[in-house]
């Protein structure tokens, strides 16, 4: 079992990155600027334009690579939010530069590369966070506390399907949607 790493008590605001600017970015954003301890530091995308619009907007530093914005001493937090495939090289180096992780499903491509990250933050004592945008929906805390309660007497396996559709539009919308090595196919 992980050793938990305990939450730190955050005497000012907690600054914050973000590395990867499509679609779902722009939670993110939103979320940093809900939050009345979090400051958005920067962002970072290869679309220079797009960087640029982004961080004007949200008054912050701009980089079209993101070890610039890993560079930045003051920077507590990064969300990685690109491709699928790129959470695991992106991810490593921002727990190297010492920062914390808050990266989008999936944590990688590999069970192995998952685990290596894991390990990673832990050894530095860094949080590593995965976006499960579902799990406070309200069908969860019930089963959960069914579970919790021995309603359904010991449990000893469970499945669980949940379809998605997307259109093949989706799938055209980004090089990397669908693809084995950078989404883990369909």
């Amino acid at each position: 079992m992980l050793d938990r790493i305990p939450i730190p008590k955050v005497d000012g605001p907690v600054r914050f990155g973000v590395i990867g600017l499509g679609m779902i970015s722009e939670f993110h954003l939103k979320a940093i600027n809900r939050i009345e301890q979090a400051i958005l530091l920067g962002v970072a995308s290869r679309r220079e334009e797009q960087t640029k619009n982004i961080a004007a907007e949200h008054g912050c530093y701009a980089a079209t690579d993101y070890r610039e914005l890993l560079r930045i001493k003051e920077l507590d937090v990064v969300c990685v939010t690109t491709s699928s495939g790129s959470h695991y090289e992106i991810g490593m180096e921002v727990l190297r530069s010492g920062k914390h992780l808050v990266v989008e499903k999936p944590l990688a491509m590999t069970a192995e590369q998952a685990n290596e990250l894991i390990a990673t933050a832990a050894e530095r004592r860094l949080m590593l966070s995965v976006i499960s945008q579902r799990r406070f929906e309200p069908q969860h805390g019930i089963i959960k506390d069914v579970l919790s309660q021995g309603k359904l007497g010991r449990l000893l396996m469970a499945e669980v399907s949940c379809p998605y559709y997307r259109s093949q539009d989706y799938y055209d919308s980004a090089d990397w949607r669908g693809r084995m090595d950078q989404d883990g196919g369909a």
